[in-house]
């Protein structure tokens, strides 16, 4: 009977051994196999950002584990990004929780100045988010010269009236025309850091009053421009 027991414990020794070999090596292959990802919210940077991990091989389950490692490699590739966190369910399905920077003004049709002073491309955004942003139309020669923190101050500084009135342009800092939407040869121009929309409204309805004053179809057809950028006082001239 000794023998016997020897023998059974033996063989439940060497059949604990075998399982536990075969479920770390179940285990290993789990673990290395490349997995389905779930990126939330939806968006079309969801879409490029999904891309980047493939690229990156971030879909390996068993890069999760390092996935710290990721995080500022992430961020340095997309200034978007605020805060990301992946976690790998029982399933295999990575879920990757993304926090992007507030998008604050559109810039050109083409960037988007974000919360963290970046400059992002629109398309990382979803269109509606970019239509109800306050857009800006900057010369191309001076994008780089204008800090990104002047465009949210813009955008900060402009009523729902202005908005609707009035397009800008943004030209050597810290110079911008404000535009009527409805009689575009009237243009208020200023600085940046002086920028108040309810005087702009205000200047170019008298100008416009002017205009309709005169009855004067030379007068009505020039380009009238209100100077606010001197101290103590404004220049309004037609040419």
């Amino acid at each position: 009977m000794l023998k016997k027991r020897r023998v059974s414990n033996h063989c439940w020794r060497w059949f604990f051994v075998a399982s536990i070999s075969a479920t770390c090596c179940l285990i290993f292959l789990r673990m290395t196999q490349p997995v389905a990802i779930e990126i939330k919210p939806a968006s079309p940077f969801a879409d490029t950002f999904k891309t980047f991990i493939h690229e990156t091989a971030l879909l390996d389950s068993a890069n999760i584990c390092q996935w710290d490692d990721y995080a500022e490699k992430i961020r340095t590739n997309y200034a978007l990004v605020d805060s990301v966190q992946a976690t790998l369910d029982p399933a295999g399905i990575v879920h990757v929780e993304l926090k992007p920077y507030a998008p604050c003004v559109v810039i050109n049709n083409l960037y988007v100045a974000a919360e963290n002073n970046q400059l992002v491309a629109c398309a990382m955004y979803d269109i509606d988010v970019t239509n109800s942003l306050i857009s800006l139309q900057v010369n191309q020669e001076w994008l780089e010269v204008w800090d990104v923190q002047q465009f949210k101050n813009i955008a900060d500084r402009c009523t729902p009236q202005f908005i609707e009135s009035f397009s800008m342009y943004c030209d050597k800092p810290p110079v911008i025309y404000c535009t009527m939407n409805e009689q575009k040869n009237i243009t208020v121009l200023c600085e940046a850091e002086n920028l108040c929309s309810e005087k702009i409204v205000s200047y170019a309805q008298q100008v416009k009053k002017y205009i309709a004053s005169k009855k004067n179809l030379n007068i009505a057809q020039r380009k009238w421009v209100v100077d606010t950028r001197f101290e103590n006082q404004i220049i309004v001239y037609g040419r």
